[in-house]
């Protein structure tokens, strides 16, 4: 029989991480990966699925290798449905989103083998949801966490260092000193932390108030450089050389009364217009929230701010790669 797929619950994005004043709070490091549940029913039932249910356990055979090689300390407590994120590690607080990236595109086998040996992949899991065929998402959070650390305990595997290739299953540990958790994300340039409610139940499907995502923002000034009127978006680039090179675009962030007066200060100083775009001359500045950079564009940017007082050929390529100030 097979067993029952979940779509995860996924957590809330907000700015500022709820302080943890009643002990009702824990913090976890939240990593650049693929959201999957790994389930394991037997030696030949080994799977991960992606947060939208597809299938991905041929593109990380080093992970079901794991498994099969722990199956006979994993016996006694399968069924079994792991929460957690699919990963290449690059140190205890960051992942490679670029590594991850190529290696879910890659299909064929023997390029994904060769992947599985350099880019090797590490599943860390954050919640328990079944053992030994008992479902716990109707328990309290910190109740299926101290199944999930006894049964990693059991299977003789402990949390002491995360960036270790010879250990491709393991768990993220949580805290209640969000301080010490932030500094360690922001120091290693992560991307940010998962704020839990200790009594929180996992709800399939949903997205929750008791799960809190908090992003390391970078922040750095762009030059607007068109607005594409399908899909409302502002495409920014920045000075480089002689030239204005294309990073990206953003619509989020923009309050409505902002939106308006930007598009009509553009409307008014376009100095081409299709049916598509509105174009116009650098003079614009904005500075953009942003989580990574990513083949040379930025990655997520919302909108913080105009820059009116900024020249736009100070909107550079060297400043913004260089920019390291958090949100």
């Amino acid at each position: 029989m097979m067993m029952k797929r979940y779509k995860p619950m996924v957590p809330t994005l907000v700015e500022i991480a709820p302080r943890n004043s009643q002990a009702d709070w824990v913090y976890e490091v939240k990593y650049d990966g693929f959201r999957c549940l790994l389930y394991i029913k037997d030696a030949e039932q080994i799977e991960l699925y992606s947060r939208n249910l597809i299938n991905i356990s041929c593109s990380f055979p080093e992970i079901v290798n794991e498994i099969k090689e722990r199956m006979s300390d994993l016996l006694n407590y399968i069924p079994l449905i792991f929460d957690g994120e699919l990963v290449i590690l690059e140190s205890n607080y960051r992942a490679s989103f670029e590594k991850i990236q190529v290696r879910g595109r890659t299909k064929a086998e023997k390029k994904v083998q060769q992947l599985a040996k350099e880019y090797p992949a590490h599943y860390l899991v954050f919640d328990l949801l079944n053992i030994n065929g008992v479902e716990l998402i109707h328990e309290p959070l910190l109740k299926r966490k101290e199944a999930l650390y006894s049964l990693f305990h059991y299977i003789g595997i402990e949390n002491t260092s995360l960036v270790n290739k010879s250990i491709k299953l393991n768990y993220i540990q949580f805290s209640r000193e969000l301080e010490l958790t932030w500094q360690h994300v922001q120091k290693e340039n992560g991307e940010g932390i998962v704020a839990k409610k200790t009594t929180s139940k996992w709800i399939e499907g949903t997205r929750t108030t008791e799960w809190l995502k908090i992003k390391n923002w970078k922040k750095a000034d762009f030059i607007i450089t068109a607005f594409e009127k399908k899909n409302g978006y502002f495409h920014v680039g920045l000075h480089n050389g002689n030239k204005i090179i294309d990073v990206g675009l953003f619509s989020h962030g923009l309050s409505s009364i902002e939106r308006d007066a930007l598009q009509q200060i553009m409307k008014n100083n376009a100095i081409h217009e299709d049916e598509n775009f509105m174009y116009i001359n650098p003079s614009i500045c904005v500075e953009l929230k942003f989580l990574d950079w990513y083949k040379n564009e930025i990655r997520q940017p919302r909108f913080s701010k105009f820059k009116l007082e900024k020249r736009w050929i100070d909107c550079t390529w060297e400043e913004a790669m260089m920019k390291v100030t958090k949100s």
